[in-house]
C-alpha cells in the first residue's frame, strides 16, 4: 500500500527546490525512504550529503534487500558523503563554490546516462559552522534561480530539534516548495528578500507561518474534495441526471443510475442506442411533457416507461429545457416504490428538506425589480430572520447604504452586458456585501449572482448564492492594519532615532498609528505615583480621528479619582506587561458610565515600559462600532509600546551623555585658562629673572675684558667665545618666552603669530623648503580660539622638527566658507597612526590626541593621514566664530 506521503513526494520533478522541516526520527524515515527510492527507481543519480545521520541507517531507508543497495553503491547511482565537507571544503561556507559544486555533479550525472540528479542534505552542520543565516539564504536564493534552467532536484533538510526558530523564520522565505513534518506544501512565503525577524517573536511568527501553510493546504485539499464529491454525486447520485435532444429524447449525457434506471447494465450502450421517446408506455405523454416546461423550466412531471428488459417503472422528471441549444437537462427519479408505499415517499422528503436546512450557503431568487421571491432556510444563521421574515423585507432592509449601492451597480454592470451580442448565458457576478442581522449588528457576504432565464433566454428574475465571510474580511482587514501599522512604527523608529526628544515626532506617530489600525483615538497616558495599587495616570498626547472629540475635552477624565476608578482594577495585568482590550459592553457596570461618556465601544491598552519600570500606556479607543482585536493587531500594538519605550530610553540617556560632555568642556576649557595663565607667569619669570640675570653677567664680563692686557690674547678670544654663549642662551631663553607666552599673538594676532612660528620654525631646524600660504583669519576668532589655535599650529610644527626629519614643509590657511581650512604637510618620517595615538604620552608638548579634543570643543576636527617614511598630513577644520555659538 503508497501512504499519502510516498504519492506526493513522487510529484516532485527535476527543478524543484524544497525545504524540509520536521520533528523526529520516524518523519525522517518515512520522507526520505520514498525520495531516495523513486529517485533510484526512475533512473536518477542520488546524492546524499550527511552530518547526523549514520549511513547505514541511510541504506537501510532503501529497503531490506541489500544486494539492490549494493547494486547502487557500486555502480555510482547512490552517493553518501559528509555533508561538510561538501559545504565547506576549505573550512568554510562559500554558496558560489557549493553552487558550481551542484552543477559540475549534475552535468557529470547527464553525462554518465542518468535522467537527472538528485541531491539532499542534512543543513544541521549550519548551526555550528554559521553564525547567521545570510550565507545560507544566499546560497537558497542563488539555488532557487538556478534550478528552474537544470536537471536536477534538491531537499534541504532542516531538523527543528537543532534549529533557532529565527533561523527557520528566515530559511522559510528560500523554499518554493515545503515539506512540513511528511507533507508537501506550496511556500505562501517564498521569497527572494529576507524579512527581519524579531527574535523573542519568532517563534511565534514561525508557528503562525507554518500553521497558515497547513491552513492553505487544507483549503486546497477540501476543494479538490469538494470537486470529487461533485463528481461522485454525479455518478454515484441515487437519481438519473441526462441531457437528451430535444426532437426525438436520444440521451447525449448521462449518469450510470440513469442507465440503470431503465435497465441498462453496460453504460456505454446506453449513451449510444437510449432514445427516450421510445419507451413511454403513452407515447402522448412526451408531447405533453414537453408542453409542461414554464419558462424553460419543468417541474415534477411523473410518467411511466419500459425498461429495457420490458418492466414498467414510474418516473419523475424536472429539469430545464435549452431550445437554442437543442437539449433538455434535468434529473429522473424512479418513484416506482413511492407509488407504492407513501411512506417511503415521506422519509424521502424529510431527508431532502434536512439536506436543505443544513446547507450553510443561502440560496435566493428575485424578480427583476429585486424582490425576493424564494430564500432558503440557511438565511436563519446567517442574519437572524426567518425565511418568510425575509421576503417581506426591501433591500434598504437588508443591505447598509455602501453595499446598496455596490448591488444596484452590479445590476447596472449586468443589464449593460445584457444587451451585448453574442449573450453569455453562464455569466455571473461575484461582489462582497455588508447585511444587516436581526440583533443590529451587521455580516460581511460574497453573493455571486446571475440571471434566471425562461425557455426563450429572457431574463426573468436573478438566482444568487450568499455566504459568510465575516471571518476572512476581518482577517484580511486585521492583517492590513497590522502592516500598516508596521509601516508608522518603521518610520516612528527612524523618527525616533534621528532627534535627541521622542516628543518631538510623538504626535505625528500616533496619528500613524491610529490610521493605520482604522481607530477613533490613539493616546498615551503617563503614570503617575509610586508602584502601588494607588495611582493615577494622565493624558500626555492624544491623536483622534474627524468628527471625534479628544478626551481631554472632557474634565471628568482629568480627575485623578476618575482615574484611579478607570485603570485601578487592572494595575497589576499592566504592571506585569499584559494587554487590556475588549467591548465597553463587557466591562462591569460602575466603569462602563466612564466609558460610555466618552462615546467609547471598544478599547485596547498596551503597557509602556522604560528601563524595565512600567512608564504609562498607549490606548487606542473605536467609538463608531464594537471592534474584536484580532492577534496580529495586539502584536503591533505590542511593537509600538515597546519603540515608544526604547524612544524613552535613548531621550533619557541621550539627555545624561549631553550633560556629562558639557561638564568635561567646561572642565577642559578652565584647564586651557589655567594652563595658560601658567605658561605666561613662567614667560614672565624666565624673562625677568634669568634673562635679565645674563644681561647683568654678560656686561660684567665685558667689563673684565676691558681690563685685559695687550699681551693676554688668548684670554680675549675665551671671553669672545663666552658672550657668543651667553647670546645663543639670551636667545633659547626670549624664544622659550615666546613659545610658553607669545606676545606677537597678543601685540599683532593670530595671523601674524602663525606667519612668525613658521619663519622661526624654518630657520631652528633648518627647513629645505618651506612653503606657507597663510590668510588673514585674525577677525574670525575670539581671543581664547587663536589661543588654541595657535597652540596647534606650535605642537604640530613641533613634532615635525623633532621627529619628521623633512626636507619639505607646506603650511596653508584659507577661509571656506563658513569654516577654515588648516593644512600642514611634511615628507619626512612618517609614522603608523594606530600605533602613535594609541601610545601617545605628551611629556614634551600637547600632544595629538590633547590638541584633538580642544580643537572638537571648539566644534572643530583634526584629520591625520600618514605612513612610515611616506610623509604626513595634518588637516584642521574650524567653524568661524558667531556670537553666541
Amino acid at each position: 500500500m503508497v501512504n499519502q506521503s510516498t504519492m506526493r513526494i513522487s510529484a516532485l520533478r527535476p527543478g524543484d527546490h524544497v525545504g524540509w522541516l520536521y520533528h523526529t526520527a520516524a518523519e525522517h524515515r518515512q520522507v526520505l525512504q520514498s525520495f531516495l527510492r523513486q529517485g533510484v527507481e526512475r533512473g536518477e543519480k542520488v546524492i546524499y550529503l550527511r552530518d547526523n545521520c549514520p549511513p547505514e541507517a541511510v541504506l537501510g531507508y532503501l529497503g531490506q534487500d541489500d544486494m539492490a543497495v549494493a547494486g547502487y553503491l557500486q555502480r555510482g547511482q547512490l552517493s553518501i558523503q559528509e555533508a561538510v565537507q561538501v559545504y565547506c571544503p576549505e573550512g568554510r561556507f562559500a554558496p558560489e563554490t557549493m553552487i558550481q559544486w551542484l552543477q559540475t555533479q549534475t552535468d557529470q550525472a547527464l553525462a554518465q546516462g542518468y535522467v537527472a540528479l538528485r541531491v539532499t542534505g542534512e543543513m544541521t552542520w549550519a548551526c555550528r559552522k554559521l553564525t547567521g543565516t545570510a550565507p545560507v539564504l544566499e546560497y537558497e536564493a542563488r539555488l532557487d534561480q538556478c534550478l528552474s534552467d537544470w536537471a536536477c532536484l534538491t531537499l534541504c533538510q532542516y531538523d527543528r530539534r537543532y534549529f533557532e526558530a529565527a533561523w527557520l523564520l528566515e530559511i522559510l522565505t528560500a523554499h518554493p516548495l515545503l515539506i512540513i513534518g511528511t507533507e508537501i506544501f506550496s511556500n505562501l512565503y517564498h521569497s527572494p528578500r529576507r524579512e527581519v525577524a524579531n527574535p523573542e517573536l519568532a517563534a511565534v511568527r514561525l508557528a503562525n507561518r507554518l500553521y497558515t501553510v497547513i491552513r492553505h493546504k487544507r483549503s486546497e485539499q477540501r476543494l479538490q474534495e469538494s470537486e470529487e464529491k461533485y463528481r461522485n454525486l454525479f455518478e454515484n447520485a441515487q437519481v438519473g441526471i441526462f441531457r437528451t435532444r430535444i426532437s426525438d429524447g436520444k440521451i447525449l449525457e448521462g449518469n450510470r443510475r440513469a442507465a440503470e434506471m431503465v435497465g441498462y447494465k453496460d453504460f456505454d450502450q446506453f449513451i449510444k442506442e437510449f432514445v427516450a421517446a421510445e419507451h413511454y408506455i403513452n407515447p402522448a405523454d412526451r408531447d405533453r411533457m414537453l408542453a409542461s416546461f414554464q419558462d424553460g423550466e419543468l417541474k415534477n412531471f411523473e410518467t411511466r416507461f419500459y425498461r429495457k428488459d420490458g418492466d414498467i417503472i414510474w418516473v419523475l422528471f424536472s429539469g430545464r429545457i435549452y431550445p437554442e441549444r437543442g437539449y433538455i437537462e434535468g434529473v429522473a427519479t424512479d418513484i416506482t416504490e413511492r407509488k407504492r408505499m407513501e411512506e417511503v415517499l415521506k422519509e424521502s422528503e424529510q431527508r431532502y428538506r434536512l439536506l436543505a436546512e443544513n446547507v450553510t450557503d443561502v440560496i435566493w431568487t428575485t424578480d427583476l425589480n429585486l424582490k425576493q421571491t424564494y430564500i432558503s432556510p440557511s438565511i436563519k444563521p446567517l442574519r437572524g430572520f426567518s425565511p418568510q421574515e425575509v421576503l417581506a423585507q426591501n433591500l434598504e432592509d437588508i443591505f447598509p447604504p455602501d453595499s446598496l449601492e455596490k448591488i444596484k451597480q452590479a445590476v447596472a454592470e449586468e443589464w449593460r452586458l445584457e444587451q451585448q451580442e453574442p449573450k453569455d448565458f453562464s455569466r455571473s457576478h461575484t461582489l462582497e456585501a455588508e447585511q444587516y442581522r436581526k440583533d443590529g449588528s451587521t455580516v460581511w457576504t460574497e453573493i455571486k449572482v446571475s440571471l434566471l432565464r425562461d425557455a426563450k433566454g429572457q431574463p426573468v428574475g436573478y438566482l444568487g448564492i450568499t455566504r459568510d465571510i465575516t471571518e476572512r474580511r476581518q482577517t484580511e482587514i486585521a492583517l492590513k492594519r497590522r502592516e500598516a501599522a508596521l509601516a508608522a512604527l518603521s518610520y516612528a523608529a527612524e523618527k525616533f532615532m534621528q532627534t535627541p526628544s521622542w516628543e518631538l515626532y510623538i504626535q505625528e506617530v500616533l496619528g500613524s498609528l491610529g490610521e493605520a489600525l482604522q481607530v477613533s483615538r490613539a493616546y498615551i497616558l503617563q503614570k503617575q505615583g509610586s508602584q502601588t495599587e494607588e495611582w493615577s495616570a494622565s493624558q500626555t498626547y492624544a491623536w483622534v480621528a474627524p468628527g471625534i472629540s479628544p478626551r481631554s475635552d472632557n474634565l471628568r477624565f482629568q480627575k485623578p479619582d476618575r482615574a484611579r476608578a478607570r485603570y485601578g482594577r487592572w494595575f497589576k495585568r499592566l504592571s506585569q506587561g499584559q494587554a487590556i482590550w475588549g467591548q465597553v459592553r463587557q466591562l462591569p457596570p460602575d466603569a462602563q458610565e466612564f466609558w460610555r461618556s466618552q462615546d467609547i465601544k471598544s478599547f485596547v491598552m498596551v503597557p509602556v515600559f522604560v528601563e524595565h519600570q512600567w512608564w504609562g500606556v498607549i490606548g487606542l479607543d473605536v467609538c463608531f462600532q464594537e471592534r474584536e482585536w484580532a492577534a496580529v493587531e495586539l502584536e503591533a500594538l505590542r511593537a509600538a509600546a515597546s519603540t515608544l519605550g526604547a524612544a524613552i530610553e535613548h531621550e533619557r540617556i541621550y539627555k545624561a551623555l549631553r550633560e556629562s560632555e558639557s561638564n568635561l568642556h567646561y572642565l577642559t576649557a578652565e584647564l586651557i585658562t589655567a594652563q595658560e595663565r601658567e605658561r605666561h607667569r613662567i614667560s614672565s619669570e624666565l624673562h625677568n629673572e634669568l634673562g635679565q640675570s645674563l644681561m647683568a653677567l654678560k656686561y660684567h664680563l665685558r667689563a673684565l675684558k676691558r681690563q685685559l692686557q695687550p699681551e693676554q690674547q688668548l684670554l680675549q678670544v675665551e671671553f669672545e667665545s663666552l658672550f657668543e654663549y651667553i647670546d645663543e642662551v639670551i636667545e633659547n631663553v626670549r624664544r622659550l618666552c615666546r613659545d610658553l607666552s607669545p606676545t606677537i599673538l597678543e601685540e599683532l594676532g593670530l595671523t601674524a603669530a602663525i606667519q612668525y612660528l613658521v619663519n622661526d620654525f624654518k630657520t631652528y631646524y633648518e627647513i629645505q623648503q618651506c612653503q606657507a600660504q597663510i590668510e588673514n583669519i585674525d577677525s574670525l576668532f575670539p581671543p581664547k580660539w587663536q589661543t588654541i589655535i595657535y597652540r596647534a599650529v606650535q605642537e604640530l610644527l613641533t613634532n615635525i622638527g623633532k621627529h619628521a626629519e623633512p626636507t619639505w614643509v607646506s603650511i596653508t590657511i584659507k577661509r571656506i566658507n563658513k569654516e577654515v581650512l588648516l593644512e600642514i604637510a611634511d615628507n619626512g618620517n612618517g609614522f603608523k597612526l594606530e600605533q602613535r595615538l594609541g601610545s601617545e604620552t605628551p611629556k614634551d608638548g600637547l600632544g595629538l590626541l590633547v590638541i584633538a579634543e580642544r580643537l572638537r570643543i571648539l566644534g572643530g576636527q583634526l584629520e591625520i593621514q600618514s605612513q612610515e617614511h611616506q610623509g604626513t598630513e595634518v588637516t584642521i577644520i574650524m567653524p568661524i566664530f558667531v556670537e553666541g555659538s
